[in-house]
């Protein structure tokens, strides 16, 4: 990885930022991680790819405006985004924000309908919206996709 970094002088500020974030986070590096996605993020405004990656990242640091507004500018870049309806579902609903949240991960269904998580995220937005009789489906749907996905059961039980 370290010889990427130093081959890494033709590309482009984002993609150079983009391989140093790779090596950091290898490294265990989580704050230089924020740091680069950030940067990689404003040199690129019009890669959705950066813009879903910050998003995710503010997810996970549970900074709730960030994530909607770099996960909103990511599908605004490419409305094929799946993974940007699937954590922006969760982080409206996390929000209060259950119809919207619920759009969105229907959204992420569409997008990959063969995708059992994309069902597991669908039951468990219904779950955090009280709506326990779709969210039994949608978590039996994921269930059925997987069988071995324990989670989905749990799922199932939990909206019973």
């Amino acid at each position: 990885m370290e010889r990427a970094v130093s081959l890494a002088g033709p590309l482009s500020p984002a993609e150079r930022k983009s391989i140093e974030a790779i090596l950091a986070e290898r490294k265990g590096e989580d704050e230089k991680v924020r740091l680069l996605k950030r940067e990689i993020a404003d040199l690129a405004p019009n890669d959705w790819l950066a813009q879903l990656q910050l998003g995710v990242q503010s997810f996970y640091d549970h900074k709730s405006q960030a994530t909607i507004l770099y996960l909103n500018n990511a599908i605004k870049l490419n409305p094929s985004a799946a993974e940007a309806y699937n954590y922006l579902g969760y982080v409206l609903a996390q929000q209060g924000q259950y119809d919207d949240g619920i759009k969105a991960v229907r959204k992420f269904v569409e997008l990959k309908p063969l995708e059992p998580n994309s069902y597991d995220s669908l039951g468990e937005v219904l779950l955090l919206a009280g709506r326990y009789d779709q969210a039994e489906s949608a978590f039996a749907r994921s269930a059925e996709m997987a069988p071995d996905n324990w989670m989905s059961w749990i799922g199932v039980a939990y909206a019973r």
